[in-house]
């Protein structure tokens, strides 16, 4: 009997270290599926300030237009502070077409980042759109306009650059293909400033409707389930350790 005994315990202690073995790896597999399962990745909009889409106003003396106008060059330039880690994904402008057009060239949309002085530093990424893009017409109507500019890495409190400049044109040409659809009351995070002819760029007023958009990681919830149960086994084959 007592031999009986000994192979039953001995039985019962085998099966205890194997089912416990079972748990330990399964509890590893499930932790090892949480710690390595990939993040998902949502892109939001991170800065906005956007006028309704009929509406528009000249951004300023010599400001509204960028590319060429009478006998000036503009560039415009809307500064912003990035509020979002992440990547970078692109941006939106809302333009219309001017109602007398000049020379049919495109606008170039940048990316930069800022010196001390808020002068274009490094271009981060860039875009075009033509005047055959813009179909907004008339006074104070504008549209949003899309450009694929992203790829690189920002961080909340980045103060960058959105620098608008005509591909061609040149001064004695009458008026810009483009208008920039200007905001009252003004961006709290950023300010518009534009050059002419070349020079520095300083302040003006209003500011360029406009929105970025940031993609962001976002965990997958599945993956704090699969910690929990992984964790969750772990305390139980201690206590039947």
């Amino acid at each position: 009997m007592s031999t009986r005994r000994g192979v039953g315990s001995t039985r019962r202690r085998r099966t205890t270290v194997e089912t416990n073995v079972t748990r330990a790896g399964l509890a590893a597999a499930l932790l090892t599926a949480a710690l390595t399962a990939p993040a998902s990745a949502a892109t939001i909009v991170d800065q906005s300030t956007l006028l309704p889409s009929n509406g528009g106003s000249s951004g300023g003396a010599g400001a509204g237009y960028a590319g060429s106008r009478n006998d000036l060059l503009i560039q415009l330039l809307q500064t912003f502070t990035v509020g979002l880690d992440g990547t970078f994904a692109g941006v939106e402008v809302q333009l219309a077409a001017a109602s007398v057009r000049g020379p049919n060239f495109d606008l170039i949309v940048e990316i930069v980042t800022l010196d001390a002085t808020l002068q274009p530093e490094t271009v981060l990424g860039s875009d075009r759109t033509t005047p055959a893009d813009i179909t907004a017409t008339g006074a104070g109507r504008s549209q949003l306009v899309s450009f694929d500019i992203g790829g690189f890495e920002v961080s909340a409190g980045d103060m960058l650059g959105l620098l608008l400049r005509p591909d061609g044109g040149s001064r004695g040409s009458y008026v810009s293909p483009f208008w920039v659809a200007g905001v009252t009351p003004n961006y709290a995070d950023g300010a518009l400033l534009s050059s002419i002819n070349g020079g520095a760029f300083s302040s003006s007023s209003d500011d360029i409707g406009f929105r970025t958009l940031v993609t962001t990681p976002v965990p997958l919830p599945a993956s704090a389930w699969l910690l929990l149960a992984g964790l969750g086994g772990i305390g139980l084959l201690r206590r039947h350790a």
